[in-house]
Order: structure tokens, then sequence, then C-alpha cells
């Protein structure tokens, strides 16, 4: 899946007015866009929107990176093994979170991602201990 066709697929996503009330009616909502379009891969791996139903069916509509609900508003394909490392369309590499989630993580895997993000909180943590004790001294 390259870029295109994940803004493609949010595009799509966005432009359904309407909102999907039951699961039966979610479930066809994706079927009918299994004929409009599939996703492919330099592999070959065919992805389908009925694959991409029961993939955020069996994740409950929840982002997998920050447990997050997901909405039209900040959904967002992702690979797990992002196809610039050698990932492919399978559904075993394919996951919904959020767009937020989705732009950081960028092109990195799960634990990089995750390291950045502990670089930052003790970064923050330690910058607010100093203040703190800054604030200490002058009193």
């Amino acid at each position: 899946m390259n870029i295109d066709s994940i803004i493609e697929f949010n595009t799509i996503y966005k432009q359904q007015k309407r909102k999907i009330k039951t699961k039966k009616e979610s479930k066809q909502y994706f079927k009918n866009r299994a004929s409009e379009m599939n996703y492919r891969c330099k592999t070959g791996h065919r992805i389908t929107y009925l694959d991409l139903y029961h993939i955020l069916k069996s994740q409950k509509m929840i982002c997998t990176l920050t447990g997050d609900r997901l909405t039209k508003e900040n959904i967002s394909v992702d690979h797990i093994i992002p196809v610039s490392r050698g990932g492919t369309n399978a559904v075993s590499n394919i996951r919904f979170v959020t767009k937020t989630a989705n732009s950081m993580k960028y092109t990195q895997m799960d634990d990089e991602l995750l390291n950045i993000c502990r670089k930052i909180i003790y970064c923050k943590i330690e910058k607010t201990l100093a203040f703190k004790n800054e604030g200490m001294i002058s009193i």
C-alpha cells in the first residue's frame, strides 16, 4: 500500500456523509467498497474493503497504538511492518490507527516509535524537574 492509496482510502471514507448506525449497515458499507478498490503491494498481496472491515471489527474500533476510539474523522490504515521496510498488504500486517499516531509512526517499527516517545517524555520530565528546582532555589 503506498501513500496515495491510503490517502484515496481516507478520502473515500471521509466522503461517506451518512452515519453508520448498525453493525449490519457497517458491514454492507465495507462490502460495497470492496468492489471499488483493491490495494496492491509489490508482493502482489491484495486486501479488500471486506478485509478492512474485519480488521476494524476485530480491533473493536480502537486504535492499537493509542487506545483511542476510531471515528470517520481520525481513522487511518497502518502497516505494522512498513512497506518501505519489506512489509506487505497481508491482512496480518494491516491495522487501523488514528491519523496522528500513523503520521508519527511514519516508516518506523513500533519499538522505534516507543523509544522516541520515551525520550520525549523523559526530556519533558527532566526539564520540569529542573524548572521546579530552579524555582525552589530562588525562593
